[in-house]
Parts: C-alpha cells; structure tokens; sequence
C-alpha cells in the first residue's frame, strides 16, 4: 500500500538530481587548489599491521559536495506526501486549489503584467508603421 508512493517518490527525486547535477557543476562552488585545502579524507593503518598511519586524499577532496536529493529525510517525506495525494481527497483538493493560485500569480507576474503594460506600446507603435 505504501509501494507505490515509495517508488514515485524514488523515481521524482531521482529526476530532480539529474537536473541539479548539470547546474551544480555549471554554476556550483568551484574547485579549490589542493594547497588551499588541507581535507584528509580517510586515515588508514599501514596493511602490514605495523608502522605508522596513512593519510588519504583525493582531488575530489577539493570540490564541495553535491547535494543529494535522494537522503534520508526526502524520500520518506515525499513519500508520505504522494501517500497523502492518493489517499485523501481532502488533502488532494486542497492541493490543487494552492496550484492553481500559484498558477494565476506567476502567470500574472510573467505574462499578464508585462503584456498590459507593453500592450499600448505596441499598439502606438503599429499604428504609425502601418499608417505609412
């Protein structure tokens, strides 16, 4: 019963990461030089049982961490809430009705407003290009 939700929940965050990626790659925190950073990643025992310890780093060392989508707290959550959609009506309509309000502000922030406001512009303009 709680499959399904589980299994979108999986498949949306995982398509959510293969959009971040490309953006955190383009537009993320860039490298730093390894003399900057001094981040050890692992320290080891020498694999012969005697000796001193070894310090491990890598150049990915340098470069912050991408952020994961699929952690411990979003999958469950989202989860629940495509749990929430299917099973209960109330919760479902309620959700539609906050899209569609969402709709009408960004639509009317992106395209209303900027056709009302451009809309005399264009019209005086057209109007002596056509007059000749």
């Amino acid at each position: 019963m709680f499959i399904l939700p589980l299994i979108g929940a999986f498949i949306i965050l995982e398509g959510l990461q293969h959009i971040v990626d490309p953006f955190w790659t383009w537009f993320g925190p860039p490298r730093q030089w390894p003399q900057e950073v001094m981040a050890t990643v692992a320290v080891a025992g020498n694999p012969n049982g005697w000796g001193g310890l070894l310090a491990l780093s890598t150049w990915e060392a340098t470069r912050f961490h991408k952020p994961q989508m699929v952690n411990v707290w979003s999958l469950p959550l989202t989860a629940l809430f495509l749990f929430a959609l299917l099973h209960f009506p109330r919760f479902r309509h309620a959700f539609l009705v906050m899209v569609r309000w969402l709709w009408i502000v960004v639509r009317s922030i992106l395209w209303d407003t900027p056709s009302a406001l451009l809309q005399p512009l264009l019209n005086s303009a057209s109007s002596n290009t056509s007059g000749g």
